[in-house]
């Protein structure tokens, strides 16, 4: 059993001496289990915590007696010895958290290269632009644990106010961002870029727009449209049909290249990443009915080029 040590007095503590052996002279000064005064020849003084760690004998300095009083050391060697019951190093969490430190201009860059490194460079550099423009000239240099909902919010008004579309792209983009540095250790906190923290400070600059929606054909008069849609010879008007019938995106027929069909199995395999579609990281297969087939068979008699529904040009 270890030798149980009374607390000593702030005054007991502030008379003891170096012993005049050796280089330096421990005290113990109770309180807390393993806390020293250690007193040196030279007349400085430092808080010593002598614990173990994983089975090792340990050391650890908890600072200078001129910074901290008793009643501080005793606090910082509690907190120590919460974290070594816990098999935590204390000297290792202080050097994990000092590591985790990330200012949020260096945080983009880290995102986007850890994250945006297999989409399409457009959009790659859609992101980087948005949030450089919008963002980082106010919160580049902020450590990114520190960022709040009020401080994405203010940096977001200016854009807010004059693009209303572009301040919800670059909203979400920080939204991800923070999600992911999160993750990563990075952030304590949850997102500070999620609507519903933004919405009481940004509302007020001005109403959502009503949505206005693009006019459509009516249900009824569909079989009629697609008959005057087929009765048109252009390749334009096959492309069209093929895109209603597929029911995928116009990016991605109209990029439509022949190695992507296959007659024999009877399907259609979007890669991703490839130039008019929003894919990312999977393919696509498309089953191919009959009437599909024939539009490709049909569009084959005119090809000229790798794009299954390119439209012929004149020469200039």
């Amino acid at each position: 059993m270890p030798r149980i040590i009374a607390p000593l007095s702030a005054r007991s503590v502030a008379s003891l001496k170096h012993n005049g052996v050796g280089r330096k002279t421990t005290h113990p000064v109770g309180g807390v289990d393993g806390l020293y005064l250690v007193v040196y020849g030279s007349g400085s003084r430092s808080w010593l915590l002598r614990a173990t760690v994983n089975g090792r004998r340990r050391h650890f300095g908890l600072g200078s007696a001129r910074l901290f009083s008793l009643a501080e050391a005793r606090e910082r060697a509690k907190d120590w010895k919460k974290l070594i019951v816990d098999g935590v190093d204390p000297t290792l969490k202080k050097k994990t958290e000092r590591k985790r430190r990330l200012s949020f201009e260096d945080a983009v860059a880290l995102f986007s290269a850890a994250e945006l490194n297999e989409v399409k460079e457009k959009e790659r550099k859609a992101w980087g632009n948005s949030l450089r423009t919008h963002v980082v000239s106010s919160l580049g240099s902020r450590d990114v644990d520190s960022i709040t909902s009020l401080d994405v919010a203010e940096a977001l008004k200016p854009v807010w106010a004059q693009k209303r579309e572009m301040a919800k792209k670059v909203r979400s983009r920080l939204d991800k961002i923070f999600v992911w540095l999160q993750a990563k250790g990075y952030r304590s906190d949850a997102s500070p870029a999620k609507w519903e923290n933004l919405k009481p400070i940004l509302n007020p600059l001005g109403r959502q727009k009503p949505k206005q929606h693009r006019p459509a054909v009516a249900f009824t008069e569909a079989p009629r449209w697609f008959s005057l849609l087929r009765a048109k010879r252009s390749i334009s008007a096959r492309a069209l049909e093929f895109l209603c019938l597929t029911a995928v995106r116009s990016g991605d027929v109209r990029f439509l290249t022949w190695r992507e069909i296959d007659i024999e199995a009877k399907t259609w395999t979007i890669p991703p990443n490839r130039e008019g579609t929003k894919l990312k990281t999977r393919h696509h297969t498309v089953p191919l009915t009959e009437p599909m087939l024939q539009l490709i068979q049909d569009a084959g008699e005119l090809r000229f080029s790798d794009y299954v529904f390119q439209e012929l040009t004149a020469a200039p």
